[in-house]
């Protein structure tokens, strides 16, 4: 399927040490030794990511105008403020490798606007105006981790081009691994 993907630029081992710090595993015994092992799956979350264009009227200064931008995962339905833009290329991913979407933009539209005038009201102490400059869908890749402990599963994801982990998915975590094909 052809998609608008985020480059991913770490590594299955690199994932898997941050699997492991998060989950506070790290610096314990490797698997040849009977320790930790870990099972990874790149796997392709939905997202959304909006540019908002804003501006904050003040009293006896000229306007203050901005772009922001906030993005909403589309398998979980978290929604953030997003720092820069996002780069993506397009690919082709097979069907398996992508999480469905459960969460449609007029869904979390509102969340999204909501994140972006709380940011206003918090730095300039007023409310702004705004309205969708741009909206994108493209899909995250994500790294998959289950780190299994002498029969204690923790399962973790990590961002697979920033490295990243992933704690907002830790709810969904069990949930994506089973569509990884990691769990039974």
């Amino acid at each position: 399927m052809e998609c608008s993907v985020v480059q991913t630029t770490i590594e299955q081992e690199d994932a898997v040490e941050t699997a492991l710090k998060t989950a506070q595993m790290k610096g314990r015994r490797p698997a040849e030794s009977g320790g930790i092992q870990a099972r990874c799956r790149l796997m392709y979350s939905p997202f959304w990511s909006a540019k908002f264009r804003c501006e904050v009227k003040r009293v006896l200064l000229p306007p203050k105008r901005g772009v922001i931008a906030a993005g909403a995962d589309a398998f979980s339905g978290f929604v953030s403020l997003i720092a820069g833009s996002v780069s993506t290329v397009n690919s082709d991913i097979q069907g398996d490798l992508l999480l469905p979407v459960r969460f449609d933009w007029p869904q979390v539209r509102e969340r999204a606007q909501k994140h972006v005038k709380d940011f206003f009201v918090y730095k300039l102490r007023r409310v702004p105006t705004y309205m969708d400059e741009q909206v994108d869908f493209l899909y995250r890749p994500i790294w998959v981790c289950v780190l299994d402990d002498e029969g204690k599963e923790v399962i973790r994801c990590v961002d697979a081009h920033s490295r990243d982990p992933l704690y907002y998915l830790d709810s969904v975590a069990d949930e994506i691994a089973r569509l990884a094909g990691l769990l039974k």
